[in-house]
């Protein structure tokens, strides 16, 4: 597939601008077309109980292009994105509407979305994220919830982000993760908003593993779970790339280990300690602020994350 960056790509949160490409989203690379679609649970009612991804949506897809003799399509999806393209749009735009029917499409998926709040009761999605993501890993869980809570619409700059982050080059994964970062930063935790779903967690997990520890786009990578765990979603998957951070040689990555498994609330002493004799100064007195914060029982989340984890 052509590795051109990006040019342009449609919405598909606006009715006054319907896209033509829903459930997907079009994407101009170069002479190429590409359409691509990460929200996977608009398949839900398809697949049922199956567990949906960027490689089962493929295989539907290429069953829709042989079943309505669709040419000129190439697939190159991953686990976490379904993508097609060619180098005309007709073909893509074909496809897009078998696969439409799939979804029930665009109006009723955007009038769900604006209503805000999950299709399930959200203490019960509240319930599903905390015991699935944040006080255990329950695979079932997880799923359940994955199934049941879409992903909140993205404004076009959102979605640019992280298109970037699994597309770009290592330049642009660093800008777009950055931008991310200061998004995270400067917002909380909304059911609203993309940074507080586990799908984003699992794309940047992704990218992490893509790339080499000692990358710097690793490094930005972890600068954006660390504050999307402190602010939005302290999701205990991240908890193992924290650990491996307090073993890196550079200090910033030493540091944001302490402050990205304080945010999941399982930092320990047994962390701490080997970090009290640390070269770097920032990372030696952070590892005893923290030590005396978890000696004092100060350790826990913020009382506006999750109230039922505080009562």
């Amino acid at each position: 597939m052509n590795a051109a960056t990006p040019t342009a790509i449609t919405s598909n949160s606006d009715m006054a601008n319907p896209n033509p490409y829903f459930p997907c989203e079009i994407v101009e690379q170069g002479d190429d077309y590409s359409i691509i679609c990460s929200n996977f649970y608009l398949f839900k009612e398809h697949f049922g109980d199956k567990e949906v991804g960027g490689y089962s949506i493929e295989r539907l897809a290429k069953r829709l292009a042989r079943e309505h003799r669709i040419k000129g399509i190439n697939f190159d999806s991953e686990a976490g994105m379904f993508c097609a393209y060619a180098t005309e749009k007709e073909p893509l735009e074909r496809l897009c509407e078998q696969l439409r029917d799939f979804t029930g499409g665009e109006e009723l998926h955007v009038s769900q979305q604006q209503e805000g709040n999950p299709p399930i009761p959200l203490a019960e999605a509240e319930e599903l994220l905390i015991n699935g993501f944040v006080k255990s890993l329950d695979k079932l869980t997880q799923e359940r919830f994955l199934r049941l809570v879409p992903f909140p619409p993205l404004s076009k700059v959102q979605s640019d982000c992280l298109r970037q982050v699994q597309e770009g080059t290592d330049a642009e994964k660093i800008k777009a993760a950055k931008k991310i970062n200061s998004e995270a930063r400067t917002s909380a935790r909304d059911w609203d908003n993309y940074l507080s779903h586990p799908s984003t967690i699992t794309l940047l997990l992704d990218s992490c593993d893509a790339h080499p520890q000692s990358s710097s786009v690793y490094l930005e990578l972890v600068w954006v779970l660390v504050f999307i765990c402190g602010r939005h979603l302290p999701d205990l998957r991240t908890g193992p790339y924290f650990v491996a951070a307090l073993e890196d040689k550079r200090q910033q990555m030493r540091w944001l280990g302490i402050m990205g498994l304080y945010s999941l609330c399982i930092l320990s002493s047994d962390h701490l300690k080997p970090l009290l004799m640390d070269k770097s100064s920032k990372v030696k007195e952070t590892a005893k602020e923290h030590l005396r914060w978890l000696e004092d029982g100060k350790m826990q989340f913020p009382s506006w994350m999750f109230q039922s984890l505080n009562r």
